[in-house]
């Protein structure tokens, strides 16, 4: 079985090409997907992290300051202008896959947990303890396979720089580059993005260029074309490699990544940490889920990614409930959940949910859905 960091399956030659499946998987369907139950209610418990993670650490004037700048977007939504806003600045929130546990802690203990969190260094800390619990056996062949994979990985980006495989491109994506196929045309029509959770222990680049070599060898993947990009992270955000697509290549994409994954065999440890947020998980054919790899749009414009798009509605709802429950004060609604953690979470949980829908109303357009979050603001021209 496959260790995680190998490519899996059939080895494959250059310029071959998968044969055409007569008959999709519906679980490589969009359509699949789309026909999800996945309200906002599904994700209370990570929203309120976040909530609570957010609060606890913005200073009463910084939170009213944002509250102005949200009163001017509304203004300007109703003469008609379009505007980004993410007043909170709460992206990199919902990102986290390390947020504080609130499980069997008192509040205080929460609050102290924040002031001394550093996410970019969670996924680097754990790979450190997990290499100094082996044998230095293990450590040196885990290093020897580590550095061949990541040679052979940064080979494959230098030849796609000189241009040197014919079909792809470096763009650039959220200020990272970015390989595209040279037949994936971004702009106005979106698409639809597959969040990877990359587990700690694994190089993202690698993962990258595995799943690249495999897409090149499907024909709707190269027809409608793909692109696929990693932040570089260590472990600690939620989508550690992002492969982006449209409505004809999702089949291809979905078959290539739940194949990688599925012939992994630390899958349960290393792949099933909760992907990103509002997300749903990939399955495979025999319905077993892959909570750490989640489908969402690549929302249309004005909105630059999903992650935004979610933050300023997430944004907006946290303001109007501050406004609506707690006298417009953030520093009380932390005060409250201190004294009364459970009395406020069933609060928070029979009311955020309509508030996050006006919200969506607000940011993303009176005809939009809520029952599956993780399709809001789509293109849905195929």
């Amino acid at each position: 079985m496959n260790q995680g960091n190998s490519f899996p399956g059939k080895k494959i030659q250059q310029g071959e090409t998968l044969p055409e499946r007569k008959e999709v998987p519906p679980h490589e369907t969009l359509e699949f997907y789309k026909n999800k139950v996945n309200g906002i209610e599904r994700h209370l418990d990570d929203v309120l992290k976040v909530i609570l993670f957010s609060l606890t650490r913005t200073e009463k004037r910084f939170f009213e300051q944002s509250v102005k700048a949200y009163e001017k977007y509304k203004g300007e939504l109703l003469i008609g202008e379009q505007s980004e806003f993410d007043a909170l600045e709460i992206k990199e929130l919902l990102q986290l896959v390390d947020l504080p546990i609130l499980d069997g802690v008192s509040f205080d203990e929460f609050a102290e947990s924040i002031k001394k969190f550093s996410y970019f260094r969670t996924g680097r800390k754990k790979l450190e303890s997990y290499l100094e619990s082996l044998p230095e056996i293990e450590r040196n062949q885990y290093f020897e396979v580590r550095d061949s994979q990541a040679e052979k990985a940064s080979m494959f980006m230098k030849q796609i720089e000189r241009g040197e495989i014919g079909g792809l491109v470096l763009r650039n994506a959220g200020g990272v580059d970015a390989i595209f196929t040279e037949t994936y045309q971004s702009g106005t029509n979106r698409g639809y993005r597959v969040n990877i959770n990359v587990h700690f222990k694994d190089d993202p680049y690698v993962i990258v260029h595995h799943l690249t070599e495999r897409l090149l060898q499907k024909k709707k993947a190269l027809s409608s074309g793909f692109g696929i990009k990693t932040l570089g992270t260590d472990g600690s955000i939620r989508d550690g490699v992002i492969i982006y697509c449209k409505h004809e290549a999702f089949s291809d994409v979905a078959s290539v990544v739940t194949d990688y994954f599925d012939d992994n065999d630390d899958y349960h440890e290393r792949h099933s940490v909760p992907g990103i947020m509002f997300g749903t998980s990939l399955e495979t054919a025999d319905k077993r889920k892959f909570p750490g790899i989640r489908v969402t749009s690549d929302p249309k414009k004005p909105f630059y990614t999903f992650n935004y798009l979610q933050a300023g509605i997430v944004s907006a709802a946290i303001i109007e409930y501050v406004k609506k429950y707690y006298h417009g004060d953030n520093t009380e609604l932390v005060r409250c959940f201190r004294n009364d953690y459970f009395e406020e979470y069933l609060k928070f949980e029979q009311n955020f949910p309509a508030i996050y829908k006006q919200a969506v109303k607000l940011i993303v357009g009176q005809e939009q859905q809520t029952d599956n979050i993780a399709f809001l603001a789509e293109d849905i021209q195929k």
